[in-house]
């Protein structure tokens, strides 16, 4: 089996914006779409706020809830840290055949999970939000683009799956 990469995927605005009062500040069907179809199957990770801000569980994907206290919901995977969450990602996506674990939210695990991230699928929506939520900084010179299809429309957006070089 190959080594399961470790990846993030967000929606994010010009000015890094990713959420607003727990809230996506846009409405775009077909990132939710691309979000389902990347993500499907295989385990991912995000933040107590973040899953409490889901529709509900997502299905056909293992969630892993990381929260300092723990987390119980009869649908997820608790998690107390980072590094237990990576652990159960890892050893859920190997027993699955998977070579992927996906980083999915908020704002904090995003920043902690850069520096050791594979890949990035970003959707980035080509005019700014009002937002208290931002994804981390990054250099795209760090990264080689491996795909990129823009959309038209009001918003326009782009999405983007970048590598590590």
């Amino acid at each position: 089996m190959s080594e399961i990469k470790l990846s993030s995927i967000a929606a994010m605005a010009q000015n890094r914006v990713i959420g607003n009062k727990d809230q996506i500040p846009w409405h775009i069907p077909e990132d939710f779409q691309f979000f389902k179809k990347t993500t499907m199957n295989h385990p991912m990770i995000m933040g107590r706020k973040t899953f409490e801000s889901l529709p509900g569980v997502l299905k056909g994907r293992t969630h892993i809830v990381i929260s300092r206290n723990g987390y119980d919901h009869p649908e997820a995977i608790g998690a107390k840290s980072l590094d237990e969450a990576l652990a159960k990602g890892k050893e859920l996506a190997q027993q699955d055949g998977k070579d992927e674990v996906f980083i999915i939210g908020g704002g904090e695990i995003y920043r902690q999970t850069m520096p050791i991230i594979d890949r990035l699928y970003i959707t980035l929506i080509h005019r700014d939000y009002e937002g208290d939520t931002k994804f981390p900084d990054f250099d795209w010179n760090d990264w080689a683009v491996i795909s990129e299809d823009r959309r038209d429309g009001d918003p326009a957006y782009t999405f983007f799956t970048l590598e590590k070089k």
